[in-house]
Formats: C-alpha cells, sequence, structure tokens
C-alpha cells in the first residue's frame, strides 16, 4: 500500500474500531483470577453478543490464570461473535475505558473512580469485590455506589455477572460528577469507626 492508502486505510480501522461496542474487563494493577475465570467463557460471551456487543478485553494484571476459555491467552480471535483479546497491563486504561460501552471492574476504590471519572454517561460499570481480601471494604463501597445509582455490582462468578450484564438496560445509571467523593468519603468514614 502506499502512504495515503496507508492513512486512508488506518483513518477507517480507527473510526470503526471506535464505533464497535466494547467490553472492558480490569483488575487493575493486582490479580484477581476469579473474575477472570468469570469472564472467560463462553456463556458471558453469549450475554454480551447478545446486548450488541463486538469485542471483549480481558485485562489479568498479574494473576497466574491465562486465559483459554475463549481464546488462547495471547491471542486476539473471534469468540462466540465477539473479537476477544488479552492483555497484563496497558498504560493508557483511562484512554481503554473510555472507548468501552461497559467495564467490569474489580472493586478498588482506583479503578472504580477512574472508570466513572474517564466514562461517558452512557457507559455502564458493572464492580466486582473481592471475597479474598480482608475486611469488606469493597463490597461496602461497592453498595454505596449502587445505592447512588452509578453502578451496579456482582459477585465474582459467572452467573452473577451474566445476571448483572442483563440487568444494565433496565437500570438507569446516574452519573458520577467530580465532587461528589466527599459523600462517600464520608461514608467510609462512618464505617472505619463503626469498628
Amino acid at each position: 500500500l502506499n502512504f495515503k492508502k496507508k492513512c486512508t486505510y488506518r483513518l477507517w480501522y480507527h473510526s470503526f474500531s471506535t464505533l464497535m461496542k466494547k467490553a472492558l474487563v480490569t483488575v487493575g494493577t493486582t490479580k484477581f483470577e476469579e473474575l477472570v475465570r468469570a469472564v472467560d467463557s463462553p456463556a458471558f460471551a453469549e450475554v454480551l453478543r447478545r446486548q450488541g456487543f463486538q469485542e471483549l478485553i480481558i485485562q489479568t494484571g498479574t494473576g497466574r490464570y491465562l486465559p483459554r476459555g475463549l481464546v488462547p491467552h495471547g491471542q486476539q480471535a473471534h469468540a462466540q461473535g465477539l473479537l476477544v483479546r488479552h492483555l497484563n497491563f496497558t498504560s493508557s486504561l483511562p484512554e481503554l475505558m473510555s472507548s468501552c460501552s461497559l467495564i467490569i471492574s474489580h472493586a478498588g476504590s482506583g479503578s472504580i473512580f477512574e472508570a466513572l471519572t474517564c466514562t461517558s454517561s452512557g457507559t455502564r460499570l458493572v464492580v466486582v469485590p473481592n471475597p479474598n481480601l480482608m475486611d469488606n471494604h469493597q463490597a461496602e463501597l461497592s453498595e454505596h455506589l449502587a445505592a447512588m445509582g452509578h453502578l451496579v455490582y456482582a459477585a465474582p462468578n459467572t452467573d452473577a455477572l451474566m445476571a448483572a450484564v442483563d440487568t444494565l438496560p433496565s437500570v438507569p445509571r446516574v452519573p458520577f460528577k467530580k465532587g461528589t467523593a466527599n459523600a462517600i468519603a464520608s461514608h467510609i468514614n462512618d464505617i472505619v469507626l463503626q469498628k
């Protein structure tokens, strides 16, 4: 291809890829193998496909489980009608999040607030508290933000995640506005003082 054709192709591909309905699963900089296993299944991919998603990106972090239920780890291919790709880490997580219609994230506060502040009001967020962590701070934060209407939360198993994704069209999302962290910080302080 000559230079002009290459540029035209890149522009077309970039435009097309930004129009694709994408779902991102992220565990942040940690490991959360239960979450990665839960989304690495044909049944989960089918739920996404039924809702019009064309791409599933699974960010695996430092976990030892390597996805292979849909596509072998390290490969990018179509499975269950979705383009599926894996990555361990990315330096451009906010940009990746902003290109997605659905983010399924571990319930770390940094990842939650990153997703809430860098995405459009149409982007849906499902958070998954890690039950293996000490105390239940991720679940408490998830419950509070869900009660405020900013997200939906689910357990780290395929059935719970499929149910959460299935309910998203019927659950209105309240857009998160920067500056509302004071109420959340106050709620967290109340929880800490109760213990």
